[in-house]
């Protein structure tokens, strides 16, 4: 069924439901609109995903122990199955108050644990002295190995973030050192956590 919807705007799309049949007055379920083109990734990355696109990742994604990937404000990654963002190298995703950067699950049917989780993990490249950052972000619906967020034998500064409907837990510092700071944690079956030297 292809069900045509017109908007004051006059915007025009079609949005295909599949196996959805009316018999009587019915409530379509909720259509959420992001700005920008589809682009799926999976594989090795580093460099600037900017807000140009929304990103749909169909595969681990993996950061090299040599390179940085930055996200700029207002990026959605939508995980469609059970990957990770693998970071050997560093991480940059800085949002902005009015523009935060969404780690979240691109399932048509969300709930907790959709995805796994974004993993920094320690660099043996004496040239990668850089923090992690993460600034204005969203972390939901993700599970991971025991988190959205698992840092492992590095550092990362966690600003104004939120962490919310995660399958495990939100935050798992291993043998790291973090700061976190004005940050809500809400809806995981575990909240932020530490284990650290």
């Amino acid at each position: 069924m292809v069900l045509s919807l017109h908007f004051i705007l006059q915007l025009t799309f079609s949005y295909s439901i599949p196996n959805y049949y009316f018999s009587s007055d019915t409530t379509l379920p909720d259509v959420t609109l992001q700005y920008g083109t589809v682009q799926e990734i999976s594989g090795t990355i580093s460099g600037t995903l900017t807000n140009d696109y929304v990103y749909d990742v169909v595969g681990d994604l993996t950061v090299q122990d040599t390179s940085t990937l930055t996200i700029n404000a207002g990026v959605h990654l939508r995980f469609v199955g059970d990957y990770d963002l693998i970071c050997n190298g560093s991480l940059t995703a800085v949002g902005t108050e009015s523009d935060s950067i969404v780690f979240t699950s691109g399932l048509s049917s969300v709930a907790a644990g959709d995805w796994g989780h974004v993993y920094l993990n320690y660099s043996d490249d004496d040239s990668n002295t850089t923090d992690n950052q993460i600034s204005y972000c969203v972390f939901e619906y993700g599970e991971g190995e025991n988190a959205q967020l698992y840092v492992n034998n590095t550092s990362v500064l966690i600003n104004n973030s939120s962490f919310r409907n995660s399958g495990r837990g939100d935050v798992f510092l291993h043998w790291s050192e973090g700061a976190i700071k004005n940050s809500q944690f809400s809806g995981g079956s575990n909240n932020y956590y530490n284990i650290n030297k």
